[in-house]
């Protein structure tokens, strides 16, 4: 979700649903949830990670 926010993007309203249902199910199985926001004073920059390489193995 913050990715989307992120470039301002909108989810899918079936994908909004799964995301909630999920909450739903595995929430009562913690004690502690945690939930985290970017800082809007803060640049994003370069997150260090490269995807894996593609083509035939």
């Amino acid at each position: 979700m913050t990715a989307l926010t992120f470039r301002e993007e909108q989810p899918a309203p079936e994908v909004l649903d799964r995301l909630g249902a999920l909450v739903a199910t595995r929430l009562p199985k913690y004690d502690l949830l945690l939930a985290t926001v970017l800082d809007p004073d803060e640049p994003v920059t370069g997150h260090g990670y490269e995807p894996p390489p593609t083509g035939p193995w």
